[in-house]
């Protein structure tokens, strides 16, 4: 099971409380990239390779760039997460109730 988890603010278009989301999850939460599918690709292709695809990254909406890249590397797909439209982010922000 996957021991990390790679969160992405969509080139910070949409703020994210990494601690929190660590804190929830369980999961280790390094940092908080701004584009897993293009400037900080390379960054996700090395954590693809150092767990073999064991790990999940929150972005949905870019799973077929993730699904590749991870062929492209012989590694497992990484699970990814819908964080954008469906967890992370509200209207409401900091007044949201905790779910």
């Amino acid at each position: 099971m996957a021991e990390q988890i790679l969160l992405c603010n969509c080139g910070n278009t949409m703020p994210l409380d990494r601690e929190a989301i660590a804190t929830a999850t369980g999961l280790a939460c390094s940092r908080i990239h701004h584009g897993l599918c293009g400037p900080d690709s390379e960054q996700l292709a090395a954590t693809l390779r150092e767990t073999g695809g064991d790990v999940i990254v929150a972005c949905a909406q870019e799973w077929r760039t993730f699904s590749a890249l991870a062929a492209e590397l012989g590694v497992t797909e990484p699970l990814a997460i819908d964080i954008r439209d469906r967890a992370g982010w509200s209207d409401e922000g900091t007044e949201a109730t905790a779910k």
